[in-house]
């Protein structure tokens, strides 16, 4: 803990901020495709959704990430990225539902927490079959595995969290 406090005041951004902005950083650089200075230039006027869905709230730990995806969605909206969020307050059918609703609207990334995987195996496999990239949040680490194909997961595991608990 007091090494994060040290950070922050050092760089002004947290460990858990800096893992949300890359990883919002990475989903929008992975929708744009190739090398990067090209695919920014090339994909200016196009129009790319991003879709954040967790089982979070708006408490403590989740404003903080939702604080660096907010900012992640103003730094990349020039670039013609569109962020949704979803925040389903630990009531997974809401949180399958948004999933299934960033489908709908043609979502290109889905960003996700996984608290559940067997209720969200089949809308994040209905995702990876329509070619939506996947990038887990927070939990579902230990399940990446056993789901659908993703790019990456962005977060740490439950037993190291603990230890620095």
């Amino acid at each position: 803990m007091n090494d994060e406090v040290l950070e922050i005041e050092e760089t002004g951004l947290s460990r858990r901020g800096l893992l949300v902005k890359g990883g919002l950083a990475a989903a929008g650089l992975a929708a744009l495709g190739g090398p990067t200075s090209a695919a920014f230039g090339a994909t200016t006027a196009a129009k790319i959704k991003v879709a954040i869905v967790t089982h979070g709230d708006t408490g403590s730990f989740w404003s903080v990430f939702k604080k660096g995806a907010d900012q992640a969605a103003r730094d990349l909206r020039g670039r013609g990225v569109s962020v949704t969020q979803v925040y389903a307050n630990n009531n997974v059918a809401r949180q399958v539902s948004g999933i299934n609703a960033a489908i709908a609207s043609g979502a290109k990334i889905i960003a996700t927490s996984v608290p559940d995987a067997s209720a969200l195996k089949d809308p994040l496999r209905k995702a990876s079959r329509k070619g939506i990239r996947i990038i887990t949040v927070n939990s579902g680490l230990g399940d990446f595995d056993s789901l659908p194909a993703y790019m990456v997961h962005v977060g740490q595991t439950e037993d190291i969290a603990g230890q620095g608990a």
